[in-house]
């Protein structure tokens, strides 16, 4: 275990974080892909109810998800961009 990397930035006033998981010490060589599909829905959660107060990148590409459009990706058969009817549930 390391202690972690802490840059000073004299750019825009940001946070930035980078993850690398320590494969070896779990006995992996990779990750899976359910794992990595997990790690991307938490960026797409973060980029979809930050409302734009921040950029949210993943593996160096801007992500951007609007509310509405991340809401729909919780209703089975629409995907973002989409028109979208909504429906009520009892």
């Amino acid at each position: 275990r390391s202690s972690p990397e802490v840059v000073d930035d004299v750019g825009r006033a940001c946070t930035k974080v980078t993850f690398w998981p320590d494969l070896g010490r779990f006995g992996m060589t990779e990750l899976e892909s359910d794992t990595v599909g997990l790690m991307m829905k938490r960026v797409y959660d973060v980029a979809g109810t930050s409302q734009g107060r921040f950029d949210v990148t993943l593996n160096g590409k801007n992500v951007t998800c609007s509310f509405p459009d991340y809401t729909k990706l919780y209703h089975t058969g629409v995907t973002p961009g989409e028109a979208f009817t909504p429906c009520a549930c009892e």
